[in-house]
């Protein structure tokens, strides 16, 4: 952009005057539209990661109440790769989580990780040792939890969300409807497509 926008500036010099507004104009366009787009993924990923802190601690809160019980974390849309970067975190704050260490056995008090996106039991990702487990549904117990980055609408979210909801995390500060769809609309295809949420997680105990 950086580029494109010099060699416009440079190129007025020998535009006809109609031409120079024609030209102002797509470049000011441009810029609003980058400006715009940067605003969003900057507030979208500060967002992502506010919500993800909030949610292992309550996770932390739980490991710490079921001491002595193994706590079992569904999750029912987010992709492996993002349950190893939680998982990671979670080892990193001193809860242990099954090949968290870089052993593949499991211990047990490590917490399992399960997900619907899983293909099988085994590695979350190839290149790391964190443990996975498939299933479809959440067991009883099992804490369900709705990253704020999953690719869910409201609708499918809601189908997680209970009575025994744990934790609830909306995005700071709360944009107006009106003003999410107008971001949309110049900033192109980003989460905010996603209908009727965005950057909104949950945790809640399954029944």
């Amino acid at each position: 952009m950086l580029y494109v926008g010099r060699f416009a500036v440079l190129s007025l010099e020998n535009t006809p005057s109609w031409s120079k507004s024609v030209v102002l104009s797509l470049m000011f366009i441009v810029v609003c539209q980058n400006i715009v787009f940067s605003a969003a993924k900057l507030y979208e990923r500060k967002n992502a990661i506010h919500g993800k802190v909030e949610i292992a601690r309550v996770v932390e809160e739980q490991y710490r109440i079921r001491a002595g019980h193994p706590l079992r974390l569904f999750f029912p849309f987010a992709h492996p790769y993002w349950i190893t970067e939680f998982a990671a975190y979670l080892s990193y704050h001193g809860i242990p989580v099954e090949g968290g260490d870089g052993a593949d056995a499991g211990r047990p008090d490590d917490v399992v990780l399960v997900g619907r996106a899983v293909a099988g039991d085994g590695h979350c990702i190839e290149y790391k040792t964190i443990q996975c487990h498939t299933a479809i549904r959440p067991a009883p117990g099992d804490l369900v939890i709705v990253l704020p980055d999953d690719p869910a609408s409201s609708a499918q979210a809601s189908l997680y969300r209970a009575r025994d909801e744990l934790f609830y995390y909306e995005s700071r500060p709360a944009i107006p409807v009106w003003l999410l769809a107008l971001i949309s609309d110049l900033a192109g295809h980003i989460h905010i497509t996603i209908p009727g949420r965005w950057m909104e997680g949950s945790v809640t105990i399954s029944q």
